[in-house]
């Protein structure tokens, strides 16, 4: 699949929603990040799966591509909608799960643009996240889960990018997963 090319929209079969979510009352909590970013305390307990949400647009969620358990399957943007590919937990080992596999930036990459895909968790640096101020920091890159060019469009594929305050950087965790301030 050549998923890998930036700016590239992945299309997918339609998913009928399992539930809607409520996303009313949702809102930023923290000033947008800085350029430089200052790392909040680790997560200690993890929580119960939930969607990560869009600072930018509320109604879009991150999803694992057709709720697949295939390494290197693409980490998109997608209606936000409650089906299992958006039940993400926040684990205290830095990971990010869901299917029981890790948010992962495509091939140990630090560049801009880096792909972010599913992959079978090992504890690499490439699947460590942390949440700082409203938005979520690979530390060994300091770069961050970007939206690019705030394309909210349906299967818009999630890169890693330098940290800069755009709202297409801040995302929501579910409130028992955000870390204490």
């Amino acid at each position: 699949m050549s998923a890998w090319m930036a700016g590239r929209t992945v299309q997918r079969r339609a998913v009928l929603p399992a539930a809607i979510l409520s996303l009313a009352g949702m809102s930023l909590l923290a000033t947008p990040a800085q350029a430089e970013v200052s790392v909040r305390p680790a997560i200690t307990t993890p929580a119960g799966p939930g969607p990560i949400v869009s600072g930018y647009n509320k109604m879009k969620c991150l999803d694992d591509l057709g709720d697949s358990t295939r390494n290197d399957t693409p980490i998109v943007m997608w209606d936000c909608n409650g089906s299992p590919e958006q039940q993400w937990t926040v684990e205290t080992d830095g990971t990010i799960q869901v299917n029981g596999k890790c948010l992962d930036v495509y091939r140990e990459e630090k560049y801009n643009k880096a792909m972010l895909i599913l992959y079978t968790c090992h504890g690499s640096s490439n699947q460590q996240w942390q949440p700082t101020g409203d938005t979520l920091v690979n530390p060994v890159s300091h770069k961050c889960l970007d939206d690019p060019a705030y394309k909210t469009t349906n299967g818009t594929q999630l890169q890693l990018y330098t940290c800069n305050g755009g709202k297409n950087q801040i995302w929501l965790l579910p409130a028992a997963m955000a870390p204490a301030s």
